[in-house]
């Protein structure tokens, strides 16, 4: 879809370019999208955590759940 609107930001990769990129000879095709990248949740977690800290903010950790009341979903 996207090479018949014009756009060719995906490539794709054969296994010699993907065991370079990662080391890894599990996969032998694959797409690139140069422009994109990706998250790394806890680095990113551990990161906003840093962040909130150093702006005052209080975090409460290991808080035990007391209670789980249903009800309507908030707004």
């Amino acid at each position: 879809v996207c090479r018949t609107i014009g756009e060719a930001r995906f490539r794709p990769l054969q296994r010699a370019e993907i065991l370079l990129r990662t080391g890894s000879a599990a996969s032998y095709v694959g797409i690139v999208e140069e422009r994109a990248g990706t998250v790394q949740p806890a680095k990113l977690a551990l990161g906003l955590r840093q962040l909130a800290l150093s702006r005052g903010v209080v975090i409460h950790e290991h808080s035990p759940v007391l209670e789980i009341v249903p009800g309507d979903r908030p707004q």
